[in-house]
């Protein structure tokens, strides 16, 4: 099983993470679950120090997001990392 959550980052409820594992985990079968995302790489210049803002394609003027920047897509990662951990 292939779980996507990166696209829909900014709305995850973050709890159903594990919640979902633990479920497929509990069936008679287990599968094995893969965890598949993609980071967002760019920002806007215009957003302040250390805060996330949607990139625009139309500023054409992205700037790249450092690691220790939080994003939603980076708070998905640490929740993903947690789970992936404890169910390994």
């Amino acid at each position: 099983v292939i779980l996507e959550f990166g696209s829909q980052a900014g709305a995850l409820y973050h709890p159903a993470v594990e919640s979902i594992v633990r479920a497929l985990l509990s069936l008679p079968k287990p599968p094995s679950v893969v965890f598949l995302t993609v980071r967002e790489w760019c920002g806007s210049p215009r957003a302040r120090e250390g805060a996330f803002s949607k990139y625009s394609w139309q500023e054409g003027k992205g700037t790249l997001l450092g690691p220790n920047v939080a994003t939603p897509w980076s708070k998905a990662e640490q929740t993903i990392s947690r789970v992936a951990d404890q169910y390994g």
